[in-house]
Order: structure tokens, then C-alpha cells, then sequence
């Protein structure tokens, strides 16, 4: 599957002076200790709310998270969660949760080196401690070095066999690494030892995507869906199974989906322009909305990533813009990161130079 998904990403449970409301929907934030907070349902649990989490829905000084609201004047951004707890650490160094959590705060600033040195110092006052070999294994995999991140993963498997969360994060490393099958096993027995958690689902549909295995994806993605209706991330994910498999109705009405859920979704941008642009069927391309389309989802991801700008490249084809086409395909081939995605653009790249648009194989056609 070309296409780069978002693992591990699904947020479930999903300060500055905004000008706005809407300024504050999806922002990541932390919660302080003693946060302020109202039950969204009578009898709801008041949990630790995971850092950082996403704001998902504003009511005056209230934000949402899941069924839990929290007072904006008890959330920080990412900045002010490394001076809030870096202000815990110098009074109480010796305590493991401090600098855990400023390290998934470096880790939303994207200063991972620093962020490896606190869960370094995190595992050294307690070597004992699981969630921190979770963190620091994810952080290798985000690093690249997926050996060392499985192998952090596996102590964590050691030291707690039974916590789903191990088998997840290994899953996802293996994944990343291009192990589809031991993903696909480690997020199986994620969803043996709880069948409740849907990002396990989400993660192990994105793994059968990747390996071809379409079929199944979409039954993860619809399991998914049923535990965690109003996330965007499994219509996104669907979409593209359905997309791969022919399907295409499907594909737009999840993707639309997708879209009502979460305005910023990048991914349900880019799977629409693809179809309305690539797609061998003459009566789903519209060239036009697929620039448009194109477009928002390579402003949402900050024009950061290839697969969205090879979309573009690939809609402007689709209008008959050429020059356009070849300008955009060939940044995506300079940022592409894989050699078989390089090759793939290339041969697309050839086609835009001589003005004939790429066009997908009908499903069942397509190269294994």
C-alpha cells in the first residue's frame, strides 16, 4: 500500500488566549494534575487524561476530551508542559512520572534527542516501570531504529505479558519495519487480552492495508468504527480499502464521512482527490475538485508529505495543467522514502512530461 498511514495515532479519549473556539478544536494539549473538570454523563469515571490529548469539541472555558470536559485554565500546549514539568522534576527529581511526561511534551515539539534523554533518566529511577520502555520504544520508532524500539518492546511484554498496550507498540514497530505479519500477531493478541481498545483494530486494519489484504482491513476498520463512531481515522482507513478494492461509492462516502467528523482530516482530503483524479472509471474524475481536494490535504499536513503533493501532481494531470503535474511530482519523488515510491513516481513523472494523466488499474489488475 503506497499509501502512509497514521498508526497508533487514533486518539479515543479524544495555556494560550485563543481568539477563537475554533482555535482550540483538535489542538494536542496536557492536563495538569489537579485539573478542574465536569462529567460530560452522570456517573462517568474521572480518569488521568493521556498527554497530549485532542480537543474535540469547545464550550466557552470548557474543553472536551471523550465524554470529560476540562477547564481551558487547567490545559497546556506542548511549550508550557515542558516548563510545568520541568518545575515538578527540579522539585522532585526522583519521581519517574515527571519526566515521562515531559518527554512525550519534547516528543510534541519534535526535540525527540530530548525526549530520549528523559525516558533514559525515566527507565534509570525505575527499570521496573513498563510504560516507560512503551514510550522509549515508541520514540526509537519514530527515530527509525526499530530494532532497538522492538527490543524495548519486548521488555515491556516481559515485564507486563498481560497489558495490551505492550503488544500494540511492538505491533506497530514491526509494522513500521515492514514485518506485516508479526504486527498483524502482536495486535491480534492486543484484541485477545481486550477487545474493547479500537486502536487495535485500527492498527491491525492499517497492517492488512498494507499487505494487500483489503478485505480484512475493512472489517478492522468497521470493528473500529463501531467502538470509536465519531473518530475520522477508520472512515479514512476504510476509505482506502474500499478505494483499492474497487468499490468506489464506498470509498467517496467514507471519505465524506471522514471529513464531517474532522474538518482537518488530511487523509480523507488526499483519498478523495486520488479517486476523483486516478480513478480508471470515467464518471468519478472530476479534475477540478480533485485540485481542490488536493490541496487542503497538502495545507493540512504543512506540505510535508509526499503522498498528498503526488496526489496534486496527479490532479493537476487530471485538468490537463502538465507543467503543473511534472513541478509537483517531481517534489514528491525528491521526498519520497522509499526507493520502490521513487520508482513509482518516476514512471508517473514520464507520463505528466509527455501530457497523459496516471491512471490507476482496475481492481484485480494491479501488479502484486
Amino acid at each position: 500500500m503506497n499509501r502512509q498511514v497514521g498508526l497508533i495515532l487514533l486518539l479515543l479519549l479524544t495555556s494560550c488566549n485563543a481568539a477563537t473556539e475554533e482555535s482550540w478544536l483538535g489542538k494536542k494539549v496536557f492536563v495538569k494534575d489537579d485539573f478542574t473538570a465536569r462529567i460530560g454523563v452522570a456517573g462517568d469515571e474521572i480518569k488521568p487524561i493521556p498527554g497530549p490529548a485532542a480537543v474535540e469539541e469547545v464550550d466557552g472555558v470548557w474543553l472536551r476530551f471523550g465524554r470529560l470536559w476540562i477547564h481551558k485554565k487547567d490545559v497546556m500546549l506542548p511549550k508550557q508542559a515542558v516548563a510545568y514539568y520541568s518545575q515538578r522534576i527540579k522539585n522532585q527529581p526522583g519521581v519517574q512520572a515527571w519526566w515521562n511526561n515531559r518527554a512525550t511534551a519534547w516528543i510534541e515539539l519534535g526535540e525527540l534527542d530530548n525526549a530520549m534523554n528523559d525516558l533514559n533518566e525515566a527507565i534509570q529511577l525505575d527499570p521496573l516501570n513498563t510504560p516507560s520502555y512503551i514510550n522509549r520504544a515508541d520514540l526509537r520508532r519514530m527515530k527509525g531504529d526499530y530494532e532497538n524500539a522492538i527490543k524495548d518492546a519486548n521488555e515491556a511484554v516481559r515485564l507486563d505479558p498481560t497489558n495490551e498496550a505492550c503488544y500494540c507498540f511492538r505491533g506497530v514497530t514491526r509494522i513500521y519495519k515492514g514485518d506485516y505479519d508479526g504486527g498483524i500477531e502482536d495486535l491480534s493478541q492486543a484484541i485477545r487480552i481486550d477487545p474493547s481498545k479500537a486502536v487495535n483494530f485500527y492498527n491491525r486494519g492499517n497492517a492488512f492495508s498494507r499487505k494487500g489484504n483489503y478485505e480484512n482491513a475493512v472489517k478492522d476498520f468497521t470493528e473500529t468504527i463501531r467502538l470509536a463512531p465519531q473518530n475520522s481515522m477508520p472512515f479514512s482507513g476504510r476509505g482506502y480499502a474500499w478505494l483499492r478494492t474497487g468499490k468506489y461509492d464506498n470509498a467517496i462516502n467514507d471519505f465524506n464521512q471522514a471529513i464531517v467528523l474532522n474538518p482537518r482530516d488530511a487523509d480523507a482530503y488526499e483519498g478523495l482527490a486520488a479517486l476523483l483524479s486516478t480513478c480508471p472509471e470515467d464518471k468519478f474524475r472530476d479534475g477540478k475538485k480533485a485540485v481542490e481536494f488536493a490541496t487542503k490535504s497538502c495545507e493540512l499536513s504543512e506540505w510535508k508529505n509526499w503522498v498528498n503533493i503526488r496526489t496534486l501532481a496527479a490532479a493537476y494531470a487530471e485538468t490537463s495543467e502538465f507543467a503543473k503535474a511534472v513541478t509537483w511530482q517531481t517534489k514528491a519523488n525528491e521526498m519520497a522514502n522509499e526507493e520502490k515510491y521513487k520508482q513509482e513516481g518516476q514512471a508517473r513523472l514520464e507520463l505528466y512530461k509527455i501530457a497523459k494523466p496516471f491512471r490507476r488499474e482496475p481492481y484485480g489488475k494491479e501488479p502484486k
